[in-house]
């Protein structure tokens, strides 16, 4: 059966499918996908240079600030499924500065327009109503504004995988070649920026073939045509990646960590309790109206998970960050029966019945979600130790003669402790004087310091040592040879204290003093 649209080429219908819906002038409500990037963007701009910058976030920066050389040296071991974003994170330090809020300023841009690419995706699939509850849905989501607020690739891939999806709509709806480009380079870019996020055409497909039929030659030799496409250019990142797994081998499951994963997707228990099953709900309302756009959404909520649980063993990839591109799919979802809520399953909402559910649910789920907005805003975050003060206490009562050693017993080569301090003190503090090799030199996140402190040590009158060790001593836990020589040479002048980590000023003793 086909169905003609009106100034619209024909289009091959079967049953179930049905066209992309609209509601009201498409003039003026296309505006309303402002409104979510608004919010989104206020509520992540809430304490987002407030929370110091953490492990993963010390990562990129030190990507973005070593030579394209050293760049190289380090994809050549590690992060390369990383690299276009860091690369593109380059250029924008180059602009904007290395302040943290400079640093978290494109992550958050890229999940404040995520908002308005939802409600335009909601817009055609369903209705103006429901993409503009899901746009809000995801300012309340914790996650959202979390990952806002980080100098990672997540908030891009949700950006791009959510674009991708309203790329695909627009060309199925008007085939063109541009239109088709435009939906190639935007997938390309999704697995170019995270290859987990390629996963969201999984989706794609199905809904192009419950809305196409077999004699719609033009639209499924097309996809087919983008798809080989985007899979020549991203293959060769995840293939070269795979030789650096070891460094996510540590990602594991078990039956705790699987059935608590959505709440870790969403970085909120309680919320996740209730989004989920209306996104359920959600589906069984869109099968009856527009069953082609309930497959899509909940295969793109739902299959990314579950391909990264089933191979976790190899590809390691079943972690909560990495999942964050479902959550528009999740809030489209949850926002279609939040609209229907006061009608009949099945039932179109008509005129303003949908503020009621909106009224209901979007206050609920804020007040839910409001404790671990909170807590995502912690400093600092993962357990980490709190380096910015005590670095700063170091910045602040250093000498231009003084010294600065590490004994992190947190991560190896005290690859964290100096990293923290390479981005806290960038604006000057006392020299490493047991750094023999940078990591930018080695192609790593850890330096290399000296194999035999004795002479990197020997001229030293002051040192401040910042140690996480728990032990009576500040220097328990460094290589023997150096915490030998400090604790018979240099005696403690101050000792500072702050979470998780101490600062401790050595001043050479007398009868060791030259």
């Amino acid at each position: 059966m086909t169905v003609a649209a009106p100034d619209k080429p024909q289009v091959a219908r079967i049953p179930g499918a049905h066209e992309p819906r609209r509601t009201g002038p498409a003039g003026w409500t296309a505006w309303l996908a402002l409104l979510p990037a608004v919010v989104i963007a206020a509520v992540s701009l809430i304490g987002a240079s407030d929370r110091e910058i953490w492990a993963d976030e010390l990562a990129t920066y030190h990507a973005i600030t070593i030579s394209w050389s050293e760049l190289g040296r380090l994809f050549t071991n590690l992060d390369i499924i990383h690299s276009f974003y860091y690369v593109l994170m380059r250029g924008w330090i180059a602009v904007a500065g290395d302040s943290l809020l400079a640093l978290r300023i494109p992550s958050i841009t890229a999940l404040a327009l995520t908002g308005s690419v939802v409600v335009l995706i909601g817009r055609r699939l369903v209705s103006t109503p429901v993409g503009v509850v899901a746009g809000l849905l995801l300012a309340i989501i914790p996650s959202i504004s979390r990952y806002a607020q980080e100098i990672r690739s997540f908030g891009f891939v949700t950006l791009l995988a959510t674009l991708s999806t309203y790329l695909l709509l627009r060309a199925l709806e008007r085939p063109t070649g541009r239109r088709w480009a435009a939906y190639t380079a935007a997938t390309a870019l999704t697995g170019l920026v995270h290859f987990m996020g390629i996963t969201v055409v999984g989706g794609q497909l199905l809904y192009l073939l419950l809305t196409t039929s077999r004699r719609d030659e033009t639209r499924r030799w097309r996809f087919a045509g983008a798809l080989g496409a985007v899979v020549l250019i991203v293959l060769p990142l995840p293939a070269l990646a795979q030789q650096q797994s070891g460094q996510v081998a540590w990602v594991t499951t078990n039956a705790a960590k699987t059935r608590g994963f959505l709440g870790r997707v969403m970085l909120s228990d309680d919320l996740a309790w209730v989004l989920v099953p209306l996104a359920l709900l959600g589906v069984l309302v869109l099968w009856q109206r527009h069953r082609a756009a309930g497959v899509m959404l909940v295969t793109w909520a739902v299959t990314p998970i579950v391909f990264g649980l089933v191979t976790v063993s190899v590809l390691h990839l079943f972690v909560a960050r990495y999942m964050l591109f479902t959550v528009p799919a999740w809030a489209l979802l949850a926002a279609t029966t939040i609209c229907h809520v006061a009608h009949p399953l099945g039932r179109r909402a008509h005129g303003t019945w949908w503020v009621l559910g909106a009224a209901l649910a979007l206050p609920a789920c804020t007040y839910l979600a409001l404790p671990d907005h909170h807590s995502v805003r912690k400093s600092p975050v993962e357990e980490q130790a709190d380096y910015r003060p005590a670095l700063f206490y170091v910045r602040d009562h250093y000498k231009p003669q003084d010294g600065i050693v590490y004994n992190d017993n947190r991560s190896d080569r005290n690859q964290l402790a100096r990293s923290a301090a390479e981005y806290e003190l960038r604006r000057g503090g006392p020299r490493d004087v047991l750094l023999y090799q940078t990591a930018g030199q080695i192609g790593y996140f850890g330096a290399k310091e000296c194999p035999d402190p004795a002479p990197c040590l020997a001229d030293e009158q002051r040192l401040w040592l910042v140690s996480t060790t728990t032990a009576k001593n500040p220097w328990d836990g460094m290589k023997p040879a150096a915490a030998d020589i400090l604790a018979k040479n240099f005696q403690i002048k101050d000792d500072k204290r702050f979470l998780k980590v101490r600062v401790v000023l050595l001043v050479r003793g007398p009868a060791a003093k030259k």
